[in-house]
């Protein structure tokens, strides 16, 4: 229509400009159908590494009960290989600054346009689930996935598996007994079977063990530590604290507002609540030990980093076969902030490749959307599989790395620590602290201390060092490259950056009501000050986690000063400026000493895990391109087009819809920011 008009009014090249526009961005061609075939219950198709690893037959105590009720089971849909192609290729074109495509980030809805599965075939998959007497709850809005839910009995018999008890260090946990099939006129588009399994990824948080401190002289970090250590104090002196910006926490566990208001006050922050988004169907809001200190401290660091940003907690409730898989599926699906903070993962092993390939999808749909995910790259040095008794000896001690901090679309943070010299009362303790004179200081760093790897591994103590070495599943990236240090090969090495993670060397002074992780004999958590007011204590503890967070923060920071909607995978940056010799000595700091290897002695290590991997000039895979001078790497930061800053929307409206051949029609074109 407005082609004709356009003719007849003159405006023949305004219409194609606006044809042109509608064509590209909003009018993407729909996804054609994939199921051809009549969905026939006999002819079948397994489904391989639906079985998770961790559900070892010698673990294994018996049947769920038939009738046992599960929600939440999901069918996720795979993307075809053009699909994929497609999918990479924009990617690459959205962190291309030459590219017209740089930026331009997807809705939920315009990815599912491009890359989900036709109405028809989500239609189908719909009618058989209620034929084999399952309860459909919902589309994803990027149409990848349906959720449903029945009995233990109905998928057993739809999906030829059986459901069994596993007892796993003193914890009961169900999963399937074997890989699942589908029907054959499925398989083109079933990638997985999700929300099977109770078994949920480990938080990557390290308590330190018991203590007392009172006027001990011991050092520990709080928010204004890291500002002043890592160079951030000079983003706030500029007004940038992450104000406009949004970071999701992702997690397992409710948390009570109140620690977190105590840990602002303690730490001499404006009081300012996250907001709690309960993943939907995934149960009743609860707290869950273990993970409610990981929720904590996430939300305290994040927040107490970006002091302006709005922080969101995306947490699952106690349906036990939700974990925090499902908290980044819904931060995604729902787009809810251009920043996502993971302390969670899981050791590519015990993943598996069809867990790796269905989760790494959601990741890889964040890209696309413009989102960033940091996450932390685990706690145990280069042996990431260690203490998963569900494995064999040989696979705990084996190479291994974290995901999803080994995913190409994320950010995966490292370790560091400070030598014990520079942190309680040795011979530089003076020059990096400021001396408490009998009453606790809570900003007491004074500059930036030297950082080594850390390594607090001991045969008495196991493994505590930070996460690192080369994925098994995910291939190189094209950015990975460029710096020194970088080895040849093809596959991601892990991590990216490090941040500080010892729990003793300082150790986070954080504030949780989650008793597992409190010292012993302690009574309460920063009740008075960061203090337990009846036995002095401290809540302390280190790890990854804390890492992921603290990064988030100064994401979102960067956010702020670029006026950036999202920035997508950031990686490409961060490795294309630590690639220039004078932005690396001024916006990195090179970590030279130390190495993630296992120190620990031969009861936990291998010879492989003994000797990889050492720090070395420029990137190692035991700290990767090293800290940050933060207020430098904002200064090196590469500013974003005008044009990539705020996505315009284009509307039509035409004065009738009926519109009669050959009469003036009134069009109005709208462009909003």
């Amino acid at each position: 229509r407005l082609l004709n008009l356009g003719r007849k009014h003159g405006r023949f090249l305004f219409s194609l400009v606006v044809l042109s526009f509608l064509s590209a961005a909003l009018l993407a061609q729909a996804p054609p159908p994939r199921i051809t075939a009549a969905i026939d219950n006999a002819q079948r198709t397994t489904i391989p590494g639906t079985h998770p690893p961790m559900a070892r037959q010698a673990n294994d105590t018996g049947q769920v009960p038939s009738g046992t009720k599960l929600g939440g089971i999901s069918i996720v849909f795979s993307r075809t290989a053009s699909q994929e192609a497609k999918l990479q290729a924009l990617i690459s074109a959205q962190q291309n600054s030459s590219s017209a495509l740089y930026h331009k980030w997807l809705t939920p809805e315009q990815f599912a346009n491009q890359f989900g599965v036709a109405d028809s075939d989500i239609s189908k998959v719909e009618s058989w689930l209620e034929q084999e007497g399952f309860a459909v709850d919902g589309v994803s809005r990027s149409k990848n996935r349906v959720t449903f839910s029945g009995t233990v009995g109905q998928v057993a018999a739809t999906f030829d598996t059986e459901l069994h008890y596993y007892t796993v260090n003193g914890q009961v946990h169900y999963a399937p007994s074997k890989d699942l099939s589908v029907p054959a006129a499925l398989s083109s588009v079933v990638q997985s079977i999700m929300n099977l399994s109770s078994f949920r990824p480990k938080p990557h948080l390290k308590a330190k063990p018991s203590f007392t401190s009172n006027q001990s002289g011991k050092n520990f970090f709080t928010p204004k530590d890291v500002a002043t250590v890592y160079d951030i104090a000079a983003a706030y002196n500029s007004g940038y604290t992450g104000t406009g910006q949004s970071i999701a926490v992702v997690g397992q566990s409710e948390v009570f507002l109140s620690d977190v208001e105590k840990f602002q006050n303690a730490a001499g922050l404006t009081v300012k609540d996250p907001t709690l988004v309960l993943v939907p169907d995934s149960g009743n809001s609860a707290v869950s030990s273990g993970d409610e200190a990981e929720s904590d401290l996430d939300i305290e660091y994040s927040g107490g980093i970006a002091t302006g940003a709005t922080i969101y907690l995306v947490y699952v409730g106690n349906n036990s076969n939700y974990s925090v898989w499902d908290s980044i599926s819904y931060a995604v699906d729902t787009l809810i902030a251009p920043i996502i903070s993971v302390s969670y993962g899981d050791c590519e092993t015990d993943l598996g490749s069809n867990n790796y390939a269905t989760l790494n999808s959601i990741l890889e749909q964040a890209a696309a959307q413009g989102q960033s995910v940091i996450a932390a790259s685990g706690d145990s040095g280069s042996t990431d599989c260690y203490g998963y008794s569900n494995l064999t000896t040989a696979q705990q001690e084996a190479l291994a790395v974290d995901f999803p901090s080994d995913s190409q679309y994320v950010t995966g943070i490292g370790g560091t620590e400070f030598p014990s010299a520079d942190i309680d009362g040795g011979s530089n303790s003076s020059t990096y602290w400021e001396s408490a004179n009998g009453a606790d200081v809570i900003s007491s760093a004074l500059s930036y201390i030297p950082e080594q790897v850390w390594n607090d591994d001991s045969s008495s103590n196991g493994i505590s060092s930070g996460g690192g070495g080369i994925s098994t599943l995910t291939a190189r990236p094209s950015w990975q490259t460029g710096v020194t240090g970088i080895p040849s090969g093809g596959y991601r090495l892990v991590p990216d950056i490090s941040l500080a993670a010892s729990p003793s060397n300082p150790g986070y002074l954080y504030c949780t009501s989650d008793s597992s992780y409190w010292s012993s004999g302690q009574q309460a958590s920063c009740n008075s000050g960061f203090r337990d007011s009846s036995t002095e204590y401290l809540t302390v503890a280190g790890g990854t986690s804390f890492g992921a967070p603290i990064f988030a923060g100064m994401l979102a920071i960067i956010n702020q000063k670029l006026h950036s909607t999202g920035q997508g995978v950031v990686n490409s940056t961060l490795y294309t400026l630590a690639a220039d010799a004078t932005t690396y000595a001024s916006a990195f700091h090179d970590i030279t000493s130390g190495g993630n290897q296992c120190t620990a002695g031969s009861s936990y290590c291998s010879t492989a895990g003994e000797s990889e991997y050492p720090a070395a000039t420029g990137y190692d895979e035991a700290s990767g391109l090293g800290s940050l001078d933060f207020s430098n790497l904002l200064g090196a930061w590469p500013t974003i087009p005008a044009s990539s800053l705020e996505p315009s929307v284009t509307t039509l409206s035409a004065a009738t819809s009926t519109p009669a051949s050959g009469v003036d029609d009134t069009i109005t074109v709208t462009v909003a920011s």
